[in-house]
């Protein structure tokens, strides 16, 4: 299996590895300017290495729920969820959008965690903010910083094929800055942990 573009990683209970892959392009870029469904998901366990899920528009980052009987997908160039069920064998099936089939204008999604409760707590690095897909599928926003002007001339850029990577620092909130993703931490984990383009955010 030749690799292109990676993005995630992580080991599960059973000691197997999970790998996303945003593109086949060498460069995230080009699949970012013009989507297409050339992302995918790789597992490598005792079988060796193997492509487990493909045609997702920019897969990023990946998680099992706590059962690990689930794995969710942040499909960026969609703004959506994917849920796919894991087969005792690693393989992927029943496919289906989790929570709204698209989460609102450039809500790409691009990291998410999991809090105790099982509520997916979603980066949206185009709005520069944080939103919840409850575990019944309920969707809200956190809190979000967007300056809606920038942001539609941004993606008039990106609608007649202008845009260039340096356009998106121009619609960075003042405050909270492309968030990538969520982490929890603290000995409550009450914590909530938000790498970004920019500063490291820490909010409770």
């Amino acid at each position: 299996m030749k690799a292109t573009c990676a993005n995630f990683v992580f080991l599960d209970r059973k000691n197997r590895l999970w790998l996303s892959f945003s593109t086949r392009e060498q460069h995230w870029w080009p699949a970012l300017k013009s989507p297409r469904p050339d992302g995918y998901i790789a597992l490598l366990d005792e079988k060796g290495p193997r492509i487990v899920v493909d045609g997702i528009y920019f897969t990023n980052e990946i998680r099992l729920d706590a059962r690990e009987e689930f794995l969710y997908v942040a499909e960026t160039m969609k703004s959506r969820v994917l849920r796919f069920r894991v087969q005792p064998d690693g393989s992927l099936t029943n496919k289906e959008v989790f929570g709204p089939d698209g989460l609102g204008t450039a809500a790409n999604v691009d990291g998410f965690a999991f809090d105790a409760k099982g509520n997916i707590w979603l980066a949206m690095i185009s709005r520069n903010g944080i939103g919840i897909i409850t575990p019944d599928g309920d969707y809200h926003v956190v809190f979000e910083e967007v300056n809606e002007e920038l942001l539609a001339a941004f993606l008039e850029k990106s609608t007649n094929g202008t845009m260039q990577p340096e356009d998106m620092a121009t619609i960075a909130g003042q405050h909270v800055q492309a968030p990538s993703s969520v982490a929890f931490g603290g000995p409550d984990l009450r914590t909530v942990y938000i790498p970004s383009g920019r500063p490291f955010l820490v909010y409770r």
